[in-house]
């Protein structure tokens, strides 16, 4: 084929035609290579995402996890219980108000002295005022202390305690136990020259008023 100015391959219109497609193609090309690709996450991705967000932007702050077991109460748990370091814990005896004094007292025993009977002190022996033994200190009849061989017999605040030889109240006579209060004692110096202590812990009623007194009895340390 040819045109009126030569062969067709030789046109400038083709020539120019084939240069503009050409170019065309290449940037084209580059267009394509330069194309930054999409780096977005697919729909489902994104969704989990949000919610694993939620999820941590829900969960309470200053919350952690002990890796490990506790061994056991803390010592901070054990003190603030207020238990005591003895397990088996302080146990008050009924006779509490009575031991009080048994610091102060040697030998210290609780003995029973039955109505009409006679007490030796020095050598812890009781027996009926028939019975003949010359230690015997005081008689005990119908709740009163009857002076037998007692140097001195008297009563003795328990403040006071164990002030005997200058703070105990005398008795020139018998003793009557019931002017004995429960904040009171007895002090009695015996026949060998020792200040003895008698508490008064038990009274048991008989068919005419006391049958029997319980005594604790000591001697005093220091009894000046």
């Amino acid at each position: 084929m040819t045109t009126g100015d030569g062969p067709w391959w030789k046109s400038s219109d083709l020539k120019i035609g084939i240069v503009v497609a050409v170019v065309g193609g290449v940037i084209a090309l580059l267009v394509a290579l330069l194309q930054p690709e999409d780096s977005s996450p697919p729909s489902g991705s994104a969704s989990q995402s949000d919610a694993s967000h939620s999820e941590l932007s829900q969960a309470p702050t200053g919350a952690s996890v002990d890796p490990k077991p506790s061994d056991g109460p803390s010592d901070e748990t054990s003190s603030s219980t207020g238990a005591s370091d003895d397990p088996k814990g302080v146990t008050e005896s009924p006779n509490s108000p009575y031991d009080a004094l048994d610091s102060l007292m040697t030998d210290v025993e609780d003995i029973k002295v039955g109505d009409r009977n006679d007490l030796d002190v020095d050598a812890r022996v009781v027996a009926e005022e028939k019975e003949v033994h010359p230690g015997f200190e005081v008689n005990l009849s119908m709740a009163r202390l009857f002076p037998v061989n007692a140097k001195s017999l008297g009563i003795i605040d328990n403040k006071n305690v164990p002030r005997c030889a200058s703070r105990a109240l005398v008795k020139s006579g018998h003793l009557d136990l019931s002017d004995v209060s429960t904040e009171q004692s007895v002090c009695m110096k015996t026949d060998r020259g020792r200040w003895a202590l008698l508490q008064v812990i038990d009274y048991e009623e008989g068919g005419i008023g006391v049958d029997s007194v319980t005594f604790r009895v000591g001697f005093l340390k220091d009894p000046s």
